[in-house]
């Protein structure tokens, strides 16, 4: 009778240590997908580029969600405006994370032709520490026009977005308008829910800086807006740009969070 009373109590301490991993191995495999939850979790820091009357269009950035350990690709999309062929060199020139060396790029400086009014799509590899904390990840890349890194006009620096990780809303991809003065377009931000929940979110804008004083006007569609389960969702900002806005480069910082 021991014996058997002895069994049944292995039995159920068993059953409660097996009970008890099942419950903390989902409770950290939530915690790992979705991130902890707070008030306001970064999604992405965006530096939006609007070239005007810049022969090289930066036209497209598409951006990279990877798990510690695995390697994978952003890249940007580059057009060339004008009636003749034009090198463009792309370096990288940091990485803004949540830890240092956690992320890596396997990209050397590169110079590229781009051909009379055709484009052009760049590959820049990046690899994740199998160590690397959750978190959104920036990698700056400078783009130069007319020469080697270096001796070549600095057109402006993009900082490409790689989620490790933890988020569950992600910006896919930022679609940016070439102007002129007077004219008005639209910027594309596509955000992507991975999550079974809906979410809110909110777009700010934090900065403009242009080539001499003001000129660029920014008008948000909506400052919150909803994600809903697994989906994608287009956000639209549109830009206005005065008639005596200077030739340049003009940097609009905004910045995506999840309320």
């Amino acid at each position: 009778m021991r014996s058997v009373l002895v069994k049944i109590g292995w039995l159920a301490i068993t059953f409660l240590i097996a009970l008890g991993a099942i419950y903390w191995g989902q409770y950290i495999l939530n915690y790992y997908i979705e991130g902890e939850y707070t008030e306001g979790n970064l999604v992405a820091n965006l530096n939006l580029i609007v070239n005007v009357g810049e022969p090289i269009y930066i036209k497209e950035l598409r951006f990279q969600f990877l798990w510690p350990g695995e390697t994978g690709n952003v890249y940007v999309i580059l057009e060339n405006y004008a009636p003749i062929d034009y090198r463009v060199s792309l370096k990288n020139t940091g990485v803004l994370a949540p830890k240092k060396d956690a992320i890596h790029i396997s990209f050397d400086p590169i110079t590229e032709v781009i051909p009379a009014k055709s484009q052009k799509l760049i590959s820049i590899p990046i690899s994740v520490e199998s160590s690397a904390p959750i978190g959104v990840y920036e990698l700056v890349i400078a783009v130069y026009r007319g020469g080697e890194v270096g001796n070549g006009l600095l057109i402006t620096e993009l900082h490409l977005v790689s989620y490790v990780g933890g988020e569950p809303l992600r910006v896919i991809s930022v679609t940016l308008p070439s102007l002129w003065p007077g004219t008005s377009s639209e910027i594309i931000i596509e955000i992507e829910n991975v999550a079974d929940l809906g979410y809110n979110a909110s777009i700010s804008v934090e900065e403009v800086t242009a080539p001499s004083g003001d000129g660029l006007d920014v008008n948000l569609e909506t400052g919150v807006f909803q994600v809903g389960p697994l989906e994608k969702r287009t956000i639209v900002v549109p830009v206005y740009l005065s008639d005596t806005a200077p030739v340049g480069t003009y940097t609009i910082r905004a910045k995506i969070n999840r309320l």
